[in-house]
């Protein structure tokens, strides 16, 4: 049996996907620890969550460069982080 995502409709998406997104949208970027004290979400979830969102080329995932088992993840409305500095 072959699960067919369909990343057309917001409404489509699952609630803990359209919660992780909307907390995304209001902060420039967080890691897995962090939307779980906002959400009150297990980690599973959230992970599935972002995977979905990933996958819906919604949200961005970033290395933290101090600790590259860390993860960050951004929504693409708010871009990455500094970014105009990055740019100069």
């Amino acid at each position: 049996m072959t699960v067919v995502q369909n990343y057309s409709s917001f409404e489509n998406f699952p609630p803990s996907a359209k919660k992780v997104y909307e907390i995304l949208l209001e902060s420039s970027y967080m890691n897995i620890e962090e939307i779980a004290n906002m959400t009150l979400y297990s980690d599973r979830t959230i992970r599935y969550a972002i995977h979905y969102l990933i996958r819906a080329n919604l949200v961005i995932q970033l290395v933290d460069l101090n600790d590259a088992r860390r993860h960050y993840y951004c929504a693409k409305e708010t871009g990455f982080p500094n970014h105009k500095a990055r740019l100069n």
